[in-house]
């Protein structure tokens, strides 16, 4: 899921980052608050939660990699490489793309 910030943040490098996923084919999930419904670039599937559900940070998940990014003036992100982490946040991950609505 993503929080508020990252375009802000990364200003011209987020339009970069998305166009390299696009280029490479690569597919990614994202979760976001249904106020958000829209903002958010390709190739990215996006389904909606309702602002309680969503937590005001970034988390992203690849292999056993789990980044979580909270945005801000200085954002502060934390990098976790673990199998076991990255499963059980991946499991959460399922959980809450269940119960989203497109």
């Amino acid at each position: 899921g993503t929080g508020w910030g990252m375009r802000e943040t990364l200003g011209s490098y987020y339009e970069q980052w998305h166009l390299k996923l696009r280029q490479n084919k690569i597919k990614a999930r994202i979760l976001l608050p249904k106020n958000r419904k829209g903002l958010f670039l390709r190739p990215f599937i996006a389904k909606y939660l309702s602002e309680k559900e969503v937590i005001p940070s970034t988390i992203a998940i690849y292999e056993d990699k789990v980044l979580n990014v909270v945005w801000g003036e200085e954002p502060i992100a934390v990098l976790i490489i673990s199998e076991k982490v990255a499963e059980s946040y991946k499991n959460y991950f399922e959980y809450l793309w269940k119960i989203a609505k497109k």
